[in-house]
């Protein structure tokens, strides 16, 4: 007669054990994946000031790990039937662990994008592998009330990325990011403040204008640096016909309003498609034909032109601004003025519209221009703001937009104390219609 080994548990309660134990090691090493890639996404503004990043650069860097992980989760599952998928599930698990040690100690904006592509290999052994596993460890019946557990806890996690995602934009490494973003924007507003005082005496006085509207004479108004004004919110608000509001929108290209290959994201969220929003921006810019110049009312309170001031177009990081803007809008929303090119002497009129509702504004340089500049309405009543440049080439950057300080006097240019530096209002993203 035989007797059962004493202290040996029956292999039922073994196995039993060891699958639970594998489930939970499972779900920890996933848990674990995605709190490295949430520190290093909440590690991204720190970084792009240590490491003195571009714009461009970071953008990249918080897509990069999502991107590589859809494009390689399919052959995580194939490396796993051919190697074994504990083992890729383990090379998964140390990959992240680099990826995090790699980033922890970048010194370069590549070595940061190196760390989040290997981030994202990582993922992708490492989500298939931990599925797969757990459904070979239990029973066809079984697999169903497991697989679902596992489900919940990542469902559970989706829901939690969603709820960080609207934190991130409030939280205060995303505020420095873009308090850091537009400190740099002023100090290139200074700049271009300091190396354009010479054109003040000859760019959009009265005098100019006939130069590309034919048959046009100036006459010399009480001010003829009226072109020149700025304008507020309110007299915006008040001025345009439907675009009344008490909470105007600014369009922050390059921070809330990015322009991604061939994706838009406002908010760090995908929005749309570079081309549905290019294609929206030019039918906008194109929806007048051909404009009339804008003066000024020859009787008080009979102005059918606001002035938004005279501005410098230039790119955001570097170069000299040779491109000037003066823009003018119509009670109706009809965006007129002028374009000047000092570096090669060219005048083209500006022509465009607003987009009342979106508080969007587009115009192309020139009567059959192909580029198309846009930025929000309410941006032009700002100091400094950025603009989305829609090439014909079909590229989409972002350039800035500096205002000139508009002269006291046609012969006495004059430079106002200071810039404001307080970045634009930020308001969750609008929706368009």
């Amino acid at each position: 007669m035989s007797a059962e080994p004493t202290g040996t548990k029956p292999a039922a309660t073994t196995q039993e054990g060891y699958r639970w134990w594998l489930f939970i090691a499972c779900v920890l090493v996933s848990l674990t994946n995605e709190v490295s890639t949430a520190v290093m996404n909440l590690s991204l503004g720190p970084m792009r000031r240590d490491l003195g990043a571009s714009s461009a650069v970071m953008q990249m860097a918080v897509t990069l790990g999502k991107l590589m992980l859809g494009a390689f989760m399919l052959a995580g599952g194939v490396a796993g039937d051919v190697y074994g998928r504990r083992r890729v599930l383990v090379s998964g698990a140390l990959g992240m662990v680099a990826a995090s040690l790699l980033a922890a100690v970048a010194q370069t904006g590549g070595t940061l994008l190196v760390a989040r592509a290997l981030d994202g290999l990582a993922s992708a052994a490492i989500g298939p592998m931990a599925l797969a596993l757990i459904a070979g460890a239990f029973s066809q019946a079984e697999q169903a009330r497991v697989i679902g557990l596992f489900q919940r806890w990542n469902n559970l996690n989706s829901a939690r990325e969603d709820r960080q995602a609207w934190r991130d934009t409030n939280r205060e490494d995303w505020q420095n990011y873009r308090k850091d973003t537009w400190d740099y924007r002023y100090d290139r507003a200074d700049q271009i403040w300091d190396n354009v005082q010479d054109y003040h005496d000859d760019l959009f006085d009265d005098h100019w204008w006939g130069s590309w509207y034919p048959g046009y004479v100036g006459a010399v108004p009480s001010n003829p640096w009226w072109w020149w004004a700025p304008a507020t919110a309110g007299v915006v608000s008040g001025f345009v016909a439907g675009a009344e509001t008490s909470e105007p929108y600014y369009y922050d290209y390059g921070v809330t309003t990015v322009y991604q290959g061939d994706t838009v994201y406002v908010d760090g969220k995908p929005a749309g498609s570079t081309k549905a929003y290019t294609e929206k921006a030019v039918a906008l810019a194109k929806t007048v034909a051909e404009t009339p110049p804008p003066t000024p009312a020859k009787k008080e309170g009979a102005d059918e032109w606001l002035p938004m001031g005279v501005w410098a177009l230039t790119q955001e990081e570097k170069g000299d601004a040779v491109m000037f803007l003066q823009i003018s809008i119509s009670k109706q929303g009809v965006i007129s003025g002028a374009y000047k090119n000092t570096l090669i002497g060219s005048n083209e009129q500006i022509i465009g519209s607003v987009d009342r509702e979106n508080q969007l504004a587009a115009w192309r340089i020139g009567q059959n221009g192909k580029t198309v500049i846009e930025t929000g309405l309410f941006n032009l009543t700002r100091d400094v703001t950025s603009a989305a440049i829609h090439f014909d080439t079909g590229n989409t950057q972002t350039w800035l937009m500096v205002r000139l300080p508009q002269p006291t006097m046609p012969d006495q240019p004059t430079k106002v104390e200071a810039i404001d530096r307080t970045p634009p209002p930020f308001t969750p993203a609008k929706k368009e219609s």
